[in-house]
């Protein structure tokens, strides 16, 4: 395996593991659905409802309670000391909320005022954010395998880390910006986050 992403795994599962340690829970790994279990077991109480793409599919997303102020330092302290530990290129843009995660963020709602949490899968594991793009409200551009953004890529597209289970936008100038799991929401380079960036896939709206 490439080195730069068997440290960017490495990264990613001690991300997910300071996740879980702030939120008082002992065993999880890297994705973000583990993080979303590492919620679910913290006791944070939560309900379902949907959202739909701009072509009208139905998206299932969780709403859940406001984290406890301890766990959202808990979350800015690992989160900072990632940044610090790897010397990443990151600017941290909003604070922690479990209001939202990456996916919604990327795909269906950047405002603060978003309250739907969107996993890769629903709740009995059918196919749930793809159909952003296999509904056809959102079209491939291109995918990479070294974290590059390719010229073809404008300012604004959605972007998926398939091996990652992560979705950023792509701000130009060579930078993302994406919300990490349940922390804050940064201003990063694609290979800058706690998420493996082997395989990229860049959308645009149809």
């Amino acid at each position: 395996m490439n080195r730069k992403l068997q440290s960017a795994r490495v990264r990613s599962l001690a991300f997910v593991l300071c996740v879980c340690l702030a939120l008082g829970v002992t065993a999880c790994v890297s994705s973000n659905q583990e993080a979303t279990d590492a919620i679910n077991n913290s006791g944070i109480p939560k309900s379902y409802s949907s959202v739909t793409t701009p072509n009208g599919s139905i998206i299932e997303t969780i709403n859940w309670g406001p984290l406890p102020a301890a766990e959202v330092d808990g979350l800015n302290a690992y989160a900072e000391d990632l940044i610090s530990e790897f010397r990443w290129n990151v600017q941290k843009l909003r604070e922690p909320t479990s209001s939202y995660n990456c996916h919604s963020y990327a795909w269906y709602q950047a405002t603060t005022g978003n309250i739907h949490w969107i996993n890769l899968m629903t709740e009995t594991w059918q196919a749930n954010l793809s159909k952003y793009w296999t509904d056809g409200s959102y079209t491939l551009i291109d995918t990479v395998a070294d974290g590059s953004i390719p010229s073809s890529v404008p300012a604004n597209a959605r972007v998926f880390y398939a091996n990652g289970d992560h979705s950023a936008i792509n701000n130009a100038n060579g930078m993302f910006i994406s919300k990490w799991g349940p922390a804050g929401v940064y201003r990063h380079a694609p290979s800058h986050a706690p998420y493996d960036y082997s395989v990229l896939e860049y959308y645009e709206a149809a």
